[in-house]
């Protein structure tokens, strides 16, 4: 298990997250609220989000990808440009633990210095097996296919937090998993399958279960849980990150399965 190498800011990085929910909650509240009470305490965020400029709360939507294992030039400028909510690091950011909380580190500071005031989200692809971002350095988590065999929430819940404590180690503070979709062993293309081994079952109610488990088990260790990805995707035989599949599922079975949950 890594220790933590980055700075202990894990409750104001949360509030960025905050954030970005208030300015979503805030305009439904402002609908139905009536006048403010001139006599509450003055709300923290609010008065955050009123120093922001149109553009930086746009920015505040955008997760961007960076060009290299360390902050550039580049990097640097689309920071300044752009104030984007958060980063996704891929396999050509990522060289060991040391590497990463050092680049997380940096992006933290310079997101602060640039402005607004709002703190990075971090976020990877750690799903566990085949699609695993970290790997050098950090622990080989096994498959979501691995865990499903299992069947038992408690060992998706310990795998979600071993999980959590590793990025947040890192300073990683979202995770782009778990995968919620369904295994179709009758659409099962094998090892060239976008999805192989990356589903956790075939059963609805035991993915549900499972997935909330690690959800549980991430956000224990601080960790922001993004469940992925689309109704029905489990089936899909073609990578929609560069092609757009065809799911070749019925109505019946659609509502037999994936909706079944």
């Amino acid at each position: 298990m890594l220790r933590r190498l980055t700075e202990p800011c894990g409750a104001f990085l949360f509030g960025g997250a905050m954030i970005r929910l208030v300015i979503c909650c805030g305009l439904f509240l402002a609908m139905i609220g009536g006048t403010p009470d001139s006599s509450a305490a003055p709300d923290p965020i609010r008065a955050r989000l009123e120093t922001m400029t149109l553009e930086e709360k746009v920015g505040q939507l955008f997760l961007i990808t960076l060009y290299s294992p360390e902050l550039g030039p580049m990097d640097r400028a689309l920071i300044e440009a752009i104030h984007p909510g958060g980063v996704v690091l891929f396999p050509h950011n990522i060289q060991s633990p040391e590497q990463v909380a050092r680049l997380t580190n940096d992006l933290q500071a310079y997101a602060q210095e640039v402005g607004p005031d709002v703190p990075l989200l971090i976020a990877v692809d750690q799903e566990g097996g085949r699609v695993s971002r970290l790997l050098d350095g950090f622990t080989p988590f096994p498959s979501p296919l691995v865990l499903g065999a299992t069947g038992r929430r408690e060992d998706a819940v310990a795998l979600g937090l071993a999980m959590g404590q590793e990025l947040v180690a890192v300073g990683i503070n979202m995770d782009l998993a778990p995968v919620a979709d369904l295994h179709y062993p009758a659409h099962d293309a094998g090892e060239w399958e976008v999805m192989y081994r990356r589903t956790l079952s075939a059963d609805p109610a035991l993915v549900s279960t499972l997935a909330g488990g690690m959800v549980e088990g991430l956000r224990a260790a601080g960790v922001i849980a993004v469940l992925k990805h689309f109704p029905g995707h489990g089936a899909a035989q073609t990578d929609s990150h560069s092609e757009l599949p065809v799911i070749p599922l019925t109505r019946e079975e659609t509502e037999a399965t994936t909706l079944a949950a």
